[in-house]
């Protein structure tokens, strides 16, 4: 039940985002101009594409910040897990030890 209302949200907000998008070219289809100062580089491009070549290189460098905060968070996961699992393995060792010597000291009284 949970996949099927999941799919119909991302079907509406796909849609939504779709149509937005539609508007937005109809809406801005004049072309600008575009010069790359320093360098002898200059375009004419519509509007909305400008906007879609800009927005797209921020969702680029956003999730590139992303993983690499990731990758970082994911290192020290790592590392913290395996210094639980010797910690884990030290008090299983203990507990084995106290176990092990129970039954001479109740031997010896």
């Amino acid at each position: 039940m949970i996949t099927g209302t999941r799919r119909t949200i991302r079907f509406t907000l796909f849609t939504v985002i779709t149509v937005a998008f539609l508007v937005f070219s109809v809406v801005n289809r004049q072309f600008i101009h575009i010069s790359f100062f320093p360098l002898p580089y200059s375009a004419d491009m519509p509007q909305f594409v400008f906007a879609v070549i800009c927005f797209a290189l921020g969702a680029i460098v956003g999730s590139l910040g992303v993983s690499l905060k990731l990758s970082k968070s994911k290192r020290m996961l790592k590392s913290e897990h395996k210094h639980v699992m010797a910690l884990q393995n030290e008090v299983g060792a203990l507990h084995a030890e106290k176990h092990d010597n129970l039954p001479a000291v109740l031997s010896r009284t």
